[in-house]
């Protein structure tokens, strides 16, 4: 689109080759004519921030990842019961089952 602009396309051109609406074309136009490449990122979006950090999450996939038996306990294969426990007595991470299967 940027591109077509740069080319000398007009917007009600641009917007029937992609099949968008010529609002859509002038939206993405004035972020890149304002902020160049950096405006064409997708815009921060209003809702509840993360609940857990990327480092929690990352704990969450590395502990679900390890064999339990190489962290010397009592059992064979994790359940999400057994990786809250896990997770909440030698990480620290208080974490229930259900946001874990997420």
């Amino acid at each position: 689109m940027v591109w077509q602009a740069h080319q000398g396309a007009r917007v009600p051109a641009i917007a029937r080759a992609r099949g968008l609406c010529e609002a859509t074309v002038r939206l993405w136009l004035t972020r890149f004519n304002l902020h160049g490449v950096a405006g064409l990122a997708d815009a921060p979006r209003a809702g509840r921030p993360p609940t857990y950090s990327p480092e929690e999450v990352g704990e969450v996939i590395a502990a679900s990842l390890t064999n339990p038996a190489d962290l010397r306990l009592p059992f064979g294969s994790w359940t999400l019961d057994r990786l809250a426990v896990y997770l909440h007595e030698s990480k620290g991470l208080a974490i229930s089952r259900s946001r874990i299967g997420e």
